[in-house]
């Protein structure tokens, strides 16, 4: 049943959600990049006033891409193509943004804000391939911390209230990132630098405290 609740006066909540992101980069010369699936999980509170919100985040998440790879022999003879490597970034979040809240048999909320990511890691990984000469390339998956630490984006996010009684909601939520800082590695020189974007689905649960 969708929250009937929508109250005149201020409240406090706080809450956690969990779910799963599509991530893509945006970098120039490099349109074979693709996206790739990854987890999301964090913690929130809520303040609210009429129809005025603000939501303050703290959290994980992954973004990154995903790359088609060609295998050549040193006389640059093709030997297989077609295959996905995968690579994931990991990154801790806080985020702050503000909008309405709207609805009374229909409850939900519409916010905006900026959101700072710090990166901790990347993961890459490419599944064993058999190539055109027989030969079962083993693949690989391994972890480096290659990237500056800092990401910056612009948030936007939607949410969807459904009660479970007093007090208490369950919350459908979708977000999307748009990054704005250009992502360069750390140790070698970055010509053109991408920017991570994704969008978020997620499943919450809040709990009123005022």
């Amino acid at each position: 049943m969708i929250s009937a609740s929508f109250i005149s006066a201020q409240q406090s909540s706080f809450g956690f959600g969990a779910g799963a992101t599509i991530s893509w980069a945006e970098r120039p010369n490099h349109s074979y990049y693709k996206n790739t699936a990854g987890k999301t999980f964090d913690g929130f509170y809520l303040f609210e006033k009429g129809k005025f919100i603000t939501k303050a985040t703290a959290g994980f998440c992954h973004k990154g891409f995903n790359q088609t790879v060609i295998f050549v022999d040193t006389s640059g003879n093709i030997l297989g193509q077609g295959d996905i490597e995968r690579n994931r970034f990991s990154y801790l979040f806080i985020s702050e943004t503000a909008g309405v809240r709207y609805g009374d048999r229909f409850h939900g909320y519409t916010t905006a804000g900026v959101s700072l990511y710090y990166y901790l890691k990347t993961n890459v990984k490419l599944e064993e391939t058999l190539l055109d000469n027989g030969y079962l390339y083993p693949g690989y998956n391994f972890d480096a911390s290659n990237l500056k630490r800092l990401d910056f984006s612009l948030t936007a996010e939607t949410a969807f209230f459904f009660k479970i009684n007093d007090g208490n909601d369950i919350l459908l939520i979708v977000n999307y990132n748009h990054g704005i800082a250009g992502i360069r590695y750390r140790d070698v020189e970055t010509s053109n630098p991408w920017k991570n974007h994704h969008l978020s689905i997620k499943i919450g649960l809040r709990k009123i405290i005022l």
